[in-house]
């Protein structure tokens, strides 16, 4: 059985984690950012999920670029869509195969709010790839969800955190 077909079925769970303080950007700003190379790996992945040189670019291209994130009551920014102090934000989650939470990270815009219910009051902001990783890691979660409304991968922590060692660096 393919390790991330196990996830499928789970059932979204929302948990408090502490932003790292580096900045991110949400609003007008982040909605015309993307992540579009790992999409694409993500969907090669979905195609193709034995091969396992796609799934290590995908990898490698979770490290690079940005992720945005669902949270609840986004903070306030500057004119420029940046927050500049470490908030706490309670950030959508799953619960994980082991009862622990996997972090739902998006692509893109699009991707997010297929995952968004309308009227959640949830908004979107983006960061930086490293510091969401670094976030998954420091935040104790079981791993991450990409694009949870599909298609998506489940990468699990250990991964999350061998990625920002530099495993799958080209």
């Amino acid at each position: 059985m393919n390790f991330f077909n196990l996830f499928k079925k789970q059932k979204p769970a929302e948990a408090e984690r502490t932003a790292v303080p580096e900045p991110a950007t949400r609003g007008p700003a982040a909605q015309f950012r993307s992540n579009d190379l790992l999409k694409e790996a993500i969907a090669r992945h979905t195609d193709r999920p034995d091969d396992t040189a796609l799934l290590q670019a995908l990898y490698r291209q979770l490290g690079e670029g940005i992720l945005l994130l669902a949270v609840d009551r986004p903070p306030p920014v500057d004119a420029n869509g940046v927050i500049q102090e470490a908030v706490t934000l309670k950030m959508l989650t799953s619960v994980g195969p082991g009862g622990g939470l996997l972090l739902q990270a998006f692509t893109d815009v699009h991707a997010a709010f297929a995952r968004i219910r309308s009227g959640s009051g949830l908004g979107v902001i983006a960061q930086a790839s490293e510091d969401v990783l670094k976030s998954a890691v420091e935040g104790n979660y079981e791993g991450m969800i990409i694009n949870a409304a599909g298609p998506y991968v489940i990468v699990p922590i250990q991964i999350v955190a061998d990625i920002r060692g530099g495993k799958y660096r080209a």
